[in-house]
């Protein structure tokens, strides 16, 4: 290399790492990426997701499953015989899960409501 391209290349170094320069990479970047995360209006990531499994557990098919559940559990119980402890414990469960899905939709199926919205206005 010549002494002009050596020269040259010192100067665009120096101007590469000079404390100006880097700050001024770094505003740009920081304001590209502010900008960018207050221009999309669409939510977080996973808020379709979870709104999709809300629904799932809230709609007609939630209910229907536990009726299915407390009444299975229920018969087991009843009718089961002489069960384990893990088998009467695996029904308590099965009750106890289909009682939480069937209140939340009994609750907006009686007063026209999401559950969640109930207990948020319970009042504090």
């Amino acid at each position: 290399m010549s002494k002009r391209m050596r020269r040259m290349a010192g100067k665009v170094i120096r101007i590469l790492t000079g404390r100006q320069f880097l700050t001024m990479v770094g505003l740009a970047l920081v304001s590209s990426a502010v900008s960018y995360a207050s221009s999309t209006s669409t939510g977080l990531p996973w808020e379709t997701p979870l709104q999709t499994v809300k629904q799932s557990l809230t709609g007609p098919v939630a209910a229907g499953i536990s009726v299915v559940g407390i009444a299975a559990g229920g018969m087991a119980l009843v009718f089961g015989g002489e069960l384990s402890e893990f088998a009467k414990r695996a029904c308590y469960a099965v009750i106890a899960t289909g009682a939480i899905v069937g209140a939340g939709t009994l609750m907006s199926t009686l007063f026209s409501a999401s559950s969640a919205v109930i207990a948020m206005t319970g009042g504090f």
